[in-house]
């Protein structure tokens, strides 16, 4: 499968093999900001490995994308009250990390 197509997959494995890949190639240095939309859609899942993945592109992409970025906050603010202490130490972290302007106020 392409790897837009394992991201918006609904299975979770096949989510994780997407978001493995893609964090490989950010880490190679390649532009992996076009699939921003592909990736943020899987914020809103139970897998908090998902999750975690979703929350380390973010970070790293959110200066590349701030308004595709700002959609994105609501997300983060709901999954501070999430009842894993795990999601909401990633949500804060998240959100503390993000470096875009407009998400500064928030």
């Amino acid at each position: 499968k392409r790897l837009n197509e394992k991201l918006r997959d609904s299975n979770v494995r096949t989510k994780l093999e997407g978001l493995k890949q893609l964090i490989a190639m950010m880490s190679t240095g390649r532009d992996v900001s076009h699939f921003f939309p592909s990736v943020v859609v899987n914020i809103v899942t139970d897998s908090f490995e998902v999750k975690a993945l979703v929350y380390m592109f973010l970070v790293r992409t959110a200066e590349q994308k701030p308004d595709e970025a700002l959609l994105s906050i609501n997300s983060f603010q709901k999954d501070l009250a999430h009842q894993n202490a795990r999601v909401r130490a990633a949500a804060l972290r998240v959100m503390s990390s993000i470096r875009v302007k407009v998400i500064v106020p928030v």
